[in-house]
């Protein structure tokens, strides 16, 4: 579980930075469908890849959530 904790703490912090960013200053300027893909695809793209991680981590080293 050590292991894949940096990349579960990424994934969490980076939805948790993109709510608060959004609450305090909203979307970003420009049409609403390209405001919200602007929006989402950080923290999208980075929760991909900590998932991909984690399933590498499982798939090579035999990592699991419970021990």
């Amino acid at each position: 579980m050590s292991a894949a904790l940096p990349a579960l703490v990424t994934s969490v912090l980076v939805w948790v930075f993109a709510f608060l960013g959004l609450s305090a200053g909203g979307l970003p300027p420009g049409p609403v469908p390209l405001a919200v893909c602007a929006f989402l695809g950080g923290p999208v793209s980075v929760t991909a890849v900590a998932w991909w991680q984690i399933h590498r981590l499982r798939r090579r080293h035999g990592v699991r959530w419970r021990g």
